[in-house]
């Protein structure tokens, strides 16, 4: 029975520390979770961020286009004004 007793011992010694480490391994797996969720959030929020940034520079790109083309045309029209002007002028003054 002696050795019964002591292979029991040991037994319940072995089950009692394999559980306080499964304890500690729950533990550092639970904390990493929260860490990983954390790292989640902050990662998410960078890609909204950094989305609102893109939106904003699409916008000033249009804006900027839209400027350009408004100039083209401005230019083009006061070119075409200025050919008809000079056109006018060339056809009342041969006479």
């Amino acid at each position: 029975m002696n050795r019964i007793d002591s292979t029991k011992a040991q037994l319940d010694t072995h089950e009692a520390i394999c559980a306080e480490r499964y304890g500690h391994i729950t533990e550092r797996f639970v904390n990493m979770e929260t860490r990983f969720d954390r790292i989640e959030a902050d990662i998410r929020e960078i890609k909204e961020s950094t989305q609102g940034h893109f939106d904003e520079i699409k916008r000033l790109i249009g804006v900027q286009q839209n400027e350009k083309f408004k100039t083209i045309i401005v230019t083009a029209g006061s070119i075409v004004v200025g050919l008809l002007s000079l056109l006018g002028y060339i056809v009342v003054h041969i006479k």
